[in-house]
């Protein structure tokens, strides 16, 4: 076998073991996925939780950054599901500051962190008590089109979507 033969072998086993490789925010479990709606001032302060959503809102503020969600349930892969019912929104705290064009209305997004609070407040003429988490860790999403999209794709490698 030449060298180039072993080099390929060689990069073809690195690209299949880091496709095994977890991207995910809440990897060790510890978080509640319980949703945003269902908290309770009583009994959820300080628990960590892994929420899921559309930025409705960006708010930088002299020390943090507000993003206002409207949350959805997450696929497997951590992922917001738009095509299920939505489940709250809320309001999450970021210390420091956000650039709006990145963290923009519409950036479908998840985040990791703790239930510090809860604030009144209204949607369109509605009274609304959000709960508001401060982000330990986010990460954001391309948004799925809400096209047809066939069950399965072309290329290298094994995939699996839901």
């Amino acid at each position: 076998m030449n060298i180039i033969s072993k080099i390929i072998i060689a990069l073809i086993a690195v690209n299949a073991l880091s496709a095994c490789q977890s991207n995910k925010l809440n990897s060790n479990h510890s978080a509640s996925t319980i949703e945003p709606r269902l908290t309770n001032e009583q009994t959820d302060i300080n628990k960590e939780y892994l929420w899921g959503g559309e930025i409705l809102a960006v708010e930088n503020l002299q020390q943090t950054t507000e993003l206002t969600i409207i949350s959805y349930p997450l696929d497997r892969n951590e992922k917001p599901n738009y095509k299920k019912q939505s489940t709250g929104r809320f309001i999450a705290s970021y210390p420091g500051f956000l650039e709006p064009t990145d963290y923009r209305t519409g950036q479908s997004i998840t985040i990791i962190g703790t239930l510090q609070k809860f604030r009144d407040g209204k949607v369109a003429q509605a009274d609304y008590q959000f709960p508001v988490l401060s982000a330990d860790r986010m990460q954001l999403h391309a948004k799925a089109s809400k096209g047809y999209r066939l069950p399965f794709t072309i290329g290298i490698g094994i995939g699996i979507h839901n």
